[in-house]
Order: C-alpha cells, then structure tokens, then sequence
C-alpha cells in the first residue's frame, strides 16, 4: 500500500506502530497506539486481521527487496554464460532461490496463519452462497493463492517496473508480465475457480477499504 499524500497514510502509520516500542498514550498529540486502539475498534475481524498482514508484510518489503535484487544480479550473470543451456539452468536456479528466500520472509508474518485460516473460512462460506460447487480443498488452494496475490501484486520478474535488464545495459519489456508490471498468476486451474479467487481478492479489498475508513472516524475523533 503507497500513500498517495508526501506524509504517511494511515496503513503505513499503522504498520510503524507495529513495531513501535513507545506505546504511551499521550493527551496531547496523536500516538502509535491510537492507531492500534483504532484497529482494535473496528467491528471487522477479518478485515482487521487482513489490514494488519498486509502492514506486516510492507514492514518486510525491504528484505523482499533485497531479495529481488539479488535476482537481478543473478540473472545478469546468468546473462554472461556461454551457452543457452547454461543461461536457462542458471535462470531457473536463480528464481527458485528468490522464491525460497521470498518463503523464508514469510515466515515472519506473525499474523499470517490465522489470517489464512480466517480467510479459508471466508471463503468457504463465500463459495456456498455463490453456489461455487468445489471441495474444501480446492476453495482452499484458491484462497491460499489469492491471498498471496493480494499481498504481493508485483511482477517478481521485474520487481513491478515492467522491465528487465542489468544496470547499466539495454532494458527490455518484462517477459513475464509483459510490461503489465503485476504479477501473471492464475488463481486456478479452471476459470470458474479463477473468477472466483478474483471475486474474493475483492471482498478482501472491500474489508481492507472498511477498517481503514473505521480507523479514520476514530483517529479524527482523537484529533491530532
């Protein structure tokens, strides 16, 4: 999440009181924990929960990057080899580290799993009233894929620019995205099953978009 204005907004805001460690309340001027206090007052569990995975996951973007970059740097000395062979052995080996590495970063989303578990259950239910006649597993694929979609919409490929190439060299439009910058996922193996992963990715921004207002009507209550 960007904040359009030059100062924070308030999902960043949030995220920076996640880990703030001066959560004092003060009378006078708007604090880290007024924004926890206002997440806490939102009546939206699910949104709630998502709103806050997905500050935890901004708060992680720095080692994502890292990451990304160093699948660039990777690729561009895949680049160099002699032989295409060489070049796609090198490509592959290099994308399957960043996605691990991508993995491990994962990992320290502290609400991640029930986020997850809540949202299967969403889903679920989702998938009942819209007569989406799968199994349990497969609504849970699906939503497991569409919330990794939802919290990390750029092209990994081209780190979101829509391009590729080494620093310095000629860059091109990006393979994977085709210049589109976000990421080419499917969400299911059938379309069915992908309009439906789209139609919940939207039902999480539409909780996302609640809690944020929520928090708003609180914070400006609080002043500051």
């Amino acid at each position: 999440m960007t904040a359009i204005e030059d100062r924070p907004g308030i999902a960043e805001r949030y995220a920076r009181a996640l880990e703030s460690s001066h959560l004092e309340v003060k009378t006078d001027e708007r604090c880290s924990v007024d924004y926890l206090i206002a997440a806490g007052w939102v009546d939206e569990s699910l949104g709630t929960l998502l709103f806050r995975l997905r500050a935890e996951f901004d708060g992680v973007r720095a080692e994502q990057r890292l990451a990304e970059r160093n699948l660039l740097a990777a690729q561009a000395l895949a680049a160099q080899l002699p032989s295409e062979f060489a070049r796609d052995w090198a490509q592959r080996s290099a994308e399957e580290a960043a996605l691990t590495e991508r993995a491990l970063i994962l990992v320290h989303l502290k609400t991640l799993h029930v986020a997850k578990a809540a949202l299967g259950r969403h889903a679920s239910i989702l998938a009942t009233k819209t007569r989406f006649m799968q199994d349990d597993a497969a609504v849970m694929r699906i939503a497991g894929r569409a919330l990794d979609a939802w919290l990390d919409p750029l092209c990994p490929r081209c780190n979101g620019t829509g391009q590729i190439g080494a620093y310095g060299e000629p860059r091109s439009i990006c393979t994977a995205c085709h210049g589109a910058k976000l990421r080419s996922m499917r969400l299911a193996n059938d379309e069915a099953g992908h309009q439906f992963g789209l139609l919940l990715m939207g039902r999480m921004d539409s909780k996302c978009d609640y809690v944020a207002a929520r928090m708003r009507r609180f914070l400006s209550q609080r002043g500051g």
